[in-house]
């Protein structure tokens, strides 16, 4: 069963980037600051995105769920971070194609096991545009959380630790 952190620490935004790169960075220091992640994570997320692009287009806000390899990772969560002005991600899957993004969801997965699992949570829940756009439009960091536990803890999800 798949366990992570999701908490209103983990909630930031809206904030302004001027690229996918720069917005990675301030997610990633940001989970470095909290303790969820080792100093290389920010380097390696960042690297990761370079060569393997996690954009998604929706039928809402943009989305991409960035992670990195789990050595980078002291402890599980997902950081849910939305931007004041969407940037443009490589598209997952794509050569040279991007897609502009809302949300950020970036993953630290320390257990290689379950990185699928919560990927394919992820997946789902990107394709619900009522969701995305909640997300969107949340107000405060609370209401973030109440979305995303509803949508992790729903019956067939994983455990979501809190």
């Amino acid at each position: 069963m798949a366990e992570f952190e999701l908490d209103s620490n983990l909630v930031i935004g809206p904030f302004e980037a001027k690229d996918a790169t720069q917005a990675l960075r301030y997610i990633a220091e940001h989970l470095v600051r909290l303790g969820y992640v080792k100093e290389t994570y920010p380097d390696a997320v960042i690297s990761r995105e370079k060569e393997f692009p996690t954009g998604l287009p929706t039928n809402g806000p943009g989305v991409a769920i960035p992670h990195c390899d789990p050595s980078h990772v002291i402890k599980p969560a997902i950081a849910v971070a939305t931007l004041a002005h969407p940037v443009p991600f490589g598209l997952m899957g794509g050569k040279q194609a991007t897609v502009p993004v809302d949300i950020i969801m970036m993953l630290a997965i320390n257990d290689p096991s379950t990185q699928i699992d919560i990927l394919r949570q992820v997946s789902l829940m990107v394709q619900n545009p009522r969701i995305l756009n909640s997300l969107k439009s949340a107000t405060c960091q609370r209401e973030v959380i109440k979305i995303l536990k509803n949508v992790f803890t729903a019956p067939d999800s994983e455990c979501v630790r809190s």
